[in-house]
């Protein structure tokens, strides 16, 4: 149950760091700092890091094995994301 809840924690911290960094570069594109291919390439970068994060962190808080504690929490990650995808893209 401890496990679970990590992931729940994680994940709402993924996803929050996620959509709050979409919006502030939407504002900028907004704007006309940023092209489109910019704000998409910094969105890819930020979420590429702050996943590894995430799963550096969840393997740091698991007892044993915490390597495969990291990709458990990076593929619930993606698969997350591509749900998302697929519900609000199809």
């Amino acid at each position: 149950m401890k496990q679970l809840k990590n992931y729940g924690i994680m994940l709402a911290y993924l996803l929050g760091g996620s959509i709050i960094i979409s919006l502030i570069l939407s504002i900028l594109n907004y704007f006309n700092l940023f092209t489109g291919m910019i704000s998409k390439g910094i969105i890819g970068l930020f979420v590429l890091t702050i996943s590894i994060y995430a799963g550096y962190y969840c393997g740091k808080k698991a007892e044993k094995k915490g390597y495969i504690e990291g990709l458990k929490i990076g593929s619930l990650f993606i698969l997350t994301l591509l749900l998302l995808n697929i519900i609000f893209f199809a």
